[in-house]
């Protein structure tokens, strides 16, 4: 499900992301859950401050959190996320809360 008019998003954008796949040779894939699940990288260098040997402590598959949009590639459809420069007092927290409670609410009604 799409939520924005835009194919993608731009740079800068803090987008709401669930992982799919952790590989410790390339990154992190993640699906954008606000830009119809489109395909997202997360490069090693671009997950943490921290050690790459601590990657599944900060992240872990089928989980959602809020990345960065550092480069968007629109003719190779290639999207390039950053964890690094989200902080706690950054809005992205205030989005990932409203996207859980969201999430909480539809899970509610469909029942």
């Amino acid at each position: 499900m799409r939520f924005y008019n835009n194919k993608y998003p731009k740079v800068d954008d803090i987008v709401i992301c669930q992982v799919t796949k952790i590989n410790n040779s390339e990154g992190v894939r993640v699906k954008l859950l606000e830009y119809d699940n489109i395909e997202g990288l997360i490069s090693l260098n671009e997950i943490s401050r921290k050690r790459r040997f601590t990657i599944k402590r900060i992240v872990v598959e089928n989980k959602t959190y809020p990345f960065l949009v550092i480069n968007i590639d629109e003719k190779n459809g290639y999207i390039d996320l950053s964890n690094k420069y989200i902080i706690e007092k950054d809005r992205a927290l205030e989005k990932y809360t409203k996207y859980q409670e969201n999430d909480l609410d539809n899970s509610q009604n469909n029942y």
